[in-house]
């Protein structure tokens, strides 16, 4: 017999560029889907186009659809997600209204924005009409290939019990689901542009992340013994791309194999040579992986690329511009000083002024390598699915390593006068 919970669930026209929620026009607002399912045990809805209707051991589905913007797995995915973070209960009586946007189709995973209205919502923070928003996101097999899912969504939970991300509801090798966030992602401009004070408001809660320990699930795991996941990430693509190519995948035009793996040795070589330490890091610090809300308090979203890693990356990636001028040198010394000061360097103004001197130097050594990692990864998201957009981001990335690769061993050259001074 079906049990008495009823879901419905209406995935609505429009798309997201990012949690920001800045909408761009969708091509038809019209309802794309609209699911009805009386739920029974944890039976998936058929899907059924049209108004037919199909019904398996107590379970209906209608759907209605235009296009597929959120394709039936995915809504299966949904669902599921759901109901494990005890959001949407299956309890007699229960009727819960499922409202899903896509937030963004990334190249390693899935983001939807999920407003649920009625129902037994548990965990739901309720807002404006009783309306409570999570984010639910699924990984695609690029990502898993990439990464180990459970071990980023650790760095997640560390972050959320420091106040610097949303909260987690649950994770699994699938996806995870979180509160959403209010607030407007940010964007180059925010960091670039203006007086520099809403960039300044990132480096106290960064400071806060990268003194934060490092999980027990990377220190379990023998292949992170002194190295970092950008390190570790990189040559998981670069086998990847390797047993593709003796597959008889060509790689991006004016990219080869074998500069990819020497680029790599050289970054590798670089960098653990010099001993720096590795701190928890977010992997991926775009300003459009960060949030701010009205009332100036900074978040972050998306830690899938996070775990041991150095802090020049994720400074040299929040601060790398597509601005024909760059940045402001000005502007990333008086961050960095911030930086310090909130993760208790810099007790003498001094001794706060070498240490700065010296972190300058450390994150603009990482230029060629935020090129590099982002190179890379375009060429190995293409072995598994061809795209002219996916090739010409390769060879833009690769040939932006290639004219700042020679910063990596200049400035490497000058970390290391300045450890012997």
């Amino acid at each position: 017999m079906a049990r008495a919970a009823t879901l419905a669930l209406l995935l609505l026209g429009g798309v997201l560029t990012s949690q920001s929620l800045r909408p761009r026009p969708a091509a038809n607002a019209r309802l794309r889907w609209h699911l009805r399912l009386r739920h029974t045990h944890a039976l998936p809805p058929r899907h059924v186009c049209g108004a037919s209707r199909d019904a398996v051991e107590g379970v209906a589905a209608r759907i209605l659809a235009d296009d597929a913007e959120v394709p039936p797995e995915h809504q299966r995915g949904i669902l599921s997600m759901l109901e494990k973070s005890a959001i949407v209960q299956n309890e007699p009586g229960s009727d819960a209204t499922i409202r899903v946007e896509k937030l963004s189709a990334g190249f390693c995973n899935w983001v939807y924005r999920c407003d649920v209205e009625g129902g037994a919502t548990r965990l739901a923070r309720a807002g404006a009409g009783g309306r409570s928003s999570f984010v639910v996101k699924l990984f695609s097999k690029l990502a898993k290939l990439r990464v180990n899912p459970l071990h980023s969504a650790a760095v997640d939970e560390v972050a959320s019990h420091l106040g610097i991300a949303a909260d987690l509801f649950y994770k699994s090798d699938d996806g995870l689901c979180h509160e959403m966030l209010p607030g407007l992602t940010l964007t180059e401009d925010d960091i670039h542009g203006g007086d520099g004070a809403l960039a300044l408001r990132v480096a106290e809660p960064l400071a806060k992340l990268h003194s934060a320990a490092i999980p027990e699930a990377f220190r379990r795991d023998a292949s992170y013994a002194g190295h970092s996941i950008l390190v570790l990430t990189m040559r998981k693509m670069l086998r990847h791309v390797d047993a593709m190519a003796h597959q008889g995948r060509a790689l991006p035009k004016g990219i080869v194999l074998d500069d990819l793996e020497k680029a790599v040795d050289h970054a590798e070589a670089c960098l653990e040579g010099l001993g720096l330490p590795l701190v928890l890091g977010h992997g991926d610090l775009k300003p459009s992986n960060i949030v701010a809300d009205g009332a100036g308090a900074i978040k972050f979203i998306d830690f899938e690329l996070a775990g041991p890693n150095y802090r020049g990356f994720d400074l040299f990636k929040l601060f790398r511009t597509s601005r024909a001028e760059g940045f402001d040198p000005k502007l990333l010394r008086a961050f960095l000083g911030e930086y310090l000061l909130a993760g208790g360097g810099g007790a003498a103004a001094a001794v706060a002024q070498e240490e700065k001197d010296a972190l300058v130097t450390e994150v603009l050594m990482f230029e060629p390598v935020t090129w590099l990692e982002a190179g890379l990864f375009f060429v190995f998201a293409n072995t598994e699915t061809r795209d002219a957009r996916w090739e010409d981001l390769a060879r833009h990335r690769w040939d932006n390593y290639r004219r700042t690769r020679h910063v990596l061993e200049e400035k490497c050259d000058a970390l290391r006068k300045h450890k012997k001074r």
